[in-house]
């Protein structure tokens, strides 16, 4: 026998699913849908792989060894500092590989180094240029504008800006340019411009003896 008993409306929104979480708030598909999307991004970052994901470095310990130590060398060359999380290559993350892979790499020698913003957009460009070289002059520009969109180091992406680095790393400042030393040779240059153009008179006669 069914229950004479009104139904209140929180029982309802029970009874359908729509309520879900305690506290009396009915949860939107989408961001159901949602949540976990941006809970297996942020979990990504925690669990960065420590080894790369593409061959040789996947596979030949020797031949990531070395890219390793190539990077470092790199980035303490361009930076005067080292990640201290190894460096891993997962190609060309989300994008397909192809004959361009290399280029990739490449791109990620940089990408894990991290630094200013203007290392990044260089980085960017020699992508774009790379595939280009590599017989793809279409494709290097998308890819650059897909790296540029998703590679912002304010992103949780394994594959950010600075991803050697503890999340969030940002971006280093960009490097002081010491204008002092550009004002001490102006100076300089202003004393010398001063006396080549004063006149020069007759030398004067020596005294009688």
């Amino acid at each position: 026998m069914e229950s004479d008993s009104p139904q209140t409306p929180e029982a309802s929104l029970r009874r359908s699913g729509s309520l879900d979480r305690p506290g009396g708030r009915a949860s939107h598909p989408t961001l159901r849908a949602f949540l976990p999307l941006v809970s297996t991004s942020f979990v990504a970052v925690a669990c960065v792989s420590a080894h790369s994901t593409i061959a040789p470095y996947r596979d030949d310990p020797d031949a990531a060894a070395e890219i390793e130590d190539r990077a470092a060398i790199r980035c303490l060359d361009r930076t005067a500092t080292i990640p201290p999380h190894s460096f891993t290559t997962d190609g060309c993350s989300v994008f397909p590989d192809g004959d361009w892979q290399a280029c990739c790499v490449e791109h990620d020698l940089d990408y894990w180094c991290g630094g200013p913003s203007s290392e990044r957009k260089r980085a960017d460009l020699e992508l774009a240029a790379c595939v280009a070289r590599a017989g793809h002059p279409l494709l290097g520009p998308a890819m650059r504008a897909g790296v540029r969109l998703g590679g912002a180091p304010w992103w949780p992406w394994p594959w950010r800006w600075g991803y050697g680095w503890d999340y969030p790393h940002g971006y280093d400042p960009e490097p002081a340019t010491d204008i002092s030393a550009g004002f001490g040779r102006t100076e300089d240059r202003r004393r010398d411009v001063a006396s080549d153009s004063s006149p020069v008179g007759p030398e004067p006669e020596g005294s009688p003896d």
